[in-house]
């Protein structure tokens, strides 16, 4: 087993680790029921020979191969190892997804399943200038995920991937340890970011317990309008205007906001002007 003295670590990233048998069409990806940080770690002293992986002390593969580069999940907690892996020269690292990354072993294929997808978009690129590229390899094949651990909301990833099939697995999982790749590592991943076009696919759950609340306008029980400190005052006047269906005048100032006006007397002739007046609308 290579000792800890003897490893530097590049980077380190908190993930849950998913694993999956090689197979013919697809892959089958199952939780492998740790958790914890991952570190990037380089042997500094060249090859030598390790086991394939372990957890807990228990070995899975009596496979040895020489590895430059290993990955290493901690216990958030204890710091204790639960698993280690030494990367094999073929190893090709893909990124399926903003939040889901994957590898092949010698054995099986492994899966790291992120909380933040910025912090995982710059782990892959720090993957990409150590480990092969998949644009040299074979089409990649298509992947699913078991029902067992679907948990990703509906609205998170509207648009699947045509090759994965990954895209809800993902549960909660705590914050993530901050990554500090080389410079030239961050300076691509920002040039990047910024020809990205911005899609559904891109855009993350909300953090636990991010809601603040900047502000708000309706009617109290006593039916005369509330609004929270620093609303517009114009808005008092649209709630009142659009109990009566006022029309506005020419001037107004909640001409500024006909489109959202509109949308809210829809919703009155749908509902009736009993829901305005119950503090529903």
């Amino acid at each position: 087993m290579l000792s800890s003295s003897s490893l530097r670590v590049l980077a380190e990233i908190t993930v849950k680790l998913y694993h999956a048998k090689f197979s013919g069409m697809e892959y089958d990806w199952q939780y492998f029921n740790q958790r914890g940080i991952v570190q990037f770690c380089q042997n500094q002293h060249g090859g030598v020979e390790g086991e394939d992986f372990t957890v807990e002390g228990n070995n899975f593969s009596p496979e040895l191969s020489e590895a430059s580069h290993w990955f290493r999940l901690r216990d958030e907690t204890t710091g204790r190892t639960l698993w280690t892996f030494s990367i094999p020269e073929d190893c090709v690292y893909r990124i399926d997804k903003p939040f889901f990354h994957f590898f092949n072993g010698r054995s099986r294929m492994w899966g790291f399943l992120f909380e933040r997808d910025e912090d995982a978009q710059a782990f892959g690129q720090l993957m990409k200038t150590q480990l092969p590229s998949p644009q040299s390899e074979s089409p990649p094949k298509v992947y699913k995920s078991t029902a067992k651990h679907s948990g990703r909301a509906p609205s998170i990833r509207s648009e699947r991937s045509s090759k994965s099939r990954i895209g809800r697995i993902r549960a909660s999982n705590t914050s993530t340890s901050a990554l500090t790749p080389p410079q030239g590592v961050v300076s691509s991943f920002k040039n990047q970011q910024s020809m990205t076009k911005l899609t559904p696919s891109l855009i993350s759950l909300p953090q636990p317990n991010s809601f603040v609340h900047i502000g708000h306008i309706g009617l109290g029980g006593d039916g005369l309008i509330e609004c929270s400190e620093g609303i517009d005052p114009t808005w008092s006047g649209v709630i009142t205007d659009l109990q009566t269906h006022k029309s506005f005048a020419p001037d107004s100032d909640a001409l500024k906001h006909k489109e959202l006006i509109n949308g809210l007397r829809l919703g009155i002739k749908k509902w009736g002007p009993s829901t305005i007046s119950s503090g529903c609308f």
